[in-house]
């Protein structure tokens, strides 16, 4: 990757739950019933020396038509709360919107059934600064998967 990290060691802390969905399990105002202090922890134990995030979830989200029209909502709330927390735990960025945020797209495995969660994602994106997707080939076009 040619970014500013380039040659650079970096650290990665994973905190990870298979199965959950964005709202219930890892939203803010759902503390402390699910696993949002455990994210705040983890951003705390850096110490200040994280310098972005990725976002991989949404699977247990595409099984539900109440979950297709809120997550949208639920993850743009959910990434402003996570910026806020790394902000004040760093003196890397000027504000809570310079953490950098990468979304890896549903994967091509949920498509077409996940599709109103993968479409969330990328509208997340496309309308929320210094964010970045990592497309998974979602598609009904054969040309753009990446797996058949």
């Amino acid at each position: 990757l040619g970014t500013i990290y380039q040659g650079q060691e970096i650290g990665i802390s994973k905190v990870a739950v298979g199965g959950t969905e964005i709202y219930k399990d890892w939203s803010k105002s759902n503390a402390p019933s699910n696993f949002w202090n455990n994210l705040v922890d983890a951003i705390k134990a850096s110490r200040g020396s994280m310098k972005g995030f990725v976002w991989f979830q949404g699977e247990n989200d595409s099984f539900g038509q109440e979950n297709y029209e809120t997550y949208l909502g639920h993850l743009t709330q959910f990434v402003s709360d996570v910026r806020a927390e790394i902000f004040k735990t760093s003196s890397s960025f000027s504000s809570p919107d310079d953490v950098p945020v990468v979304i890896v797209e549903l994967g091509a495995w949920r498509y077409p059934d996940g599709a109103a969660i993968i479409e969330a994602q990328r509208t997340f994106v496309k309308s929320t600064i210094n964010t970045a997707l990592v497309n998974t080939g979602s598609s009904d076009v054969d040309s753009e998967k990446l797996t058949s």
